[in-house]
């Protein structure tokens, strides 16, 4: 379980996410594994077609 980060900081994220009146479509956690996810996206939005 080394290196696994505190489950209490995910559950007090999506408590104050569930009771807000407003927010994101999508909600991700922690800031860098979202700007990773956005990265990947990038990614997959601007890669060309392979022809066969």
């Amino acid at each position: 379980m080394k290196g696994q980060l505190d489950p209490q900081e995910m559950i007090d994220k999506m408590v104050s996410i569930i009771g807000a009146d407003d927010g994101k479509y999508r909600n991700v956690w922690l800031p860098a594994v979202e700007d990773l996810i956005k990265q990947l996206q990038e990614a997959a939005w601007t890669r060309p077609v392979q022809q066969s």
